[in-house]
């Protein structure tokens, strides 16, 4: 959780969709709410 918390802040979607490759829609959403 934190990790994707931390990828969505420094750089956004893309870089969450590469920590969370089973969880994209997850990460997608987080990036949106920060």
């Amino acid at each position: 959780m934190v990790a994707v918390v931390g990828a969505g802040m420094m750089g956004g979607g893309v870089i969450n969709q590469m920590f969370c490759m089973p969880g994209v829609r997850v990460c997608v959403i987080a990036d949106r709410v920060i």
